[in-house]
């Protein structure tokens, strides 16, 4: 922040009961964030996230290295995306892409899903998976660019 002192917030919460969770960020941190790589930034909005998602985060993601995770539904299965973004915290043109991982996945399974088995497309193989209270556990050793995983 540029003023030391102010009367003005720089993050305003509620939690009305029953009514859901409401979060105002006066500040443009996320384009910031996008500019800068400033790992506070990222850290305060993955915190609002969290909070304002409550125990409902479907698929937690932990290990090194920035990524894009997007988990879709399908008939019986999830399909789970994940792209590197090392690579675009440089200015493009983009000449090495650095692997990122191990990344240890968590997926919230519904009653569609068994949870089986996680395949990963672009790595051609299966990977082990552990069950435990309605999560599906695994881990990803390593991914170049992007990894695809269908969860059955």
């Amino acid at each position: 922040m540029r003023v030391d002192r102010t009367d003005v917030p720089a993050l305003i919460v509620n939690d009305a009961a029953g009514k859901g969770r409401v979060v105002f960020l006066p500040a443009d941190l996320d384009r910031q964030y996008a500019r800068t790589n400033n790992p506070d930034h990222a850290t305060i909005l993955s915190n609002i996230v969290r909070w304002l998602a409550g125990d409902t985060m479907p698929v937690t993601v932990e290990g090194p290295g920035l990524w894009d995770v997007n988990l879709y539904k399908q008939p019986g299965r999830f399909v789970l995306h994940i792209g590197n973004l090392n690579p675009a915290t440089t200015h493009p043109p983009i000449e090495e892409f650095f692997p990122i991982g191990p990344l240890r996945i968590r997926v919230a399974l519904d009653i569609d899903t068994p949870g089986r088995e996680a395949k990963l497309l672009v790595a051609e193989c299966q990977v082990p998976v552990r069950k435990d209270r309605g999560w599906l556990e695994f881990e990803i050793p390593s991914i170049t660019m992007h990894e695809a995983v269908v969860i059955s």
